[in-house]
């Protein structure tokens, strides 16, 4: 017999957690918490109730997200000075 869904859920999220926890990928806890849950709860609904598939798929969407996020920074980290990509054009003389 399959397990209740609620507990399908808690048990993706506490895999997905554990993996991202241990790689050192959680910055804001509150906020990958929500991310991965939201993702595993998505793709339960959808009909997905491997524990071990609702995990990794919600790890790859967090990785994509932050891949994103950090490609919309310019790959820069926030505490570096940024650099302008273009040379400023100087009058011709």
């Amino acid at each position: 017999m399959s397990e209740p869904l609620p507990l399908v859920v808690e048990n993706s999220l506490q895999i997905a957690w554990d993996f991202l926890l241990a790689s050192g990928e959680i910055a804001d806890p509150p906020q990958v918490a929500e991310f991965l849950l939201t993702s595993i709860r998505e793709l339960a609904l959808k009909g997905e109730h491997r524990p071990l598939m609702l995990a990794n798929r919600a790890i790859d969407a967090y990785r994509d997200r932050a891949r994103c996020r950090s490609l919309d920074d310019g790959g820069r980290d926030k505490e570096k000075p940024s650099r302008p990509s273009i040379l400023p054009i100087r009058p011709p003389l």
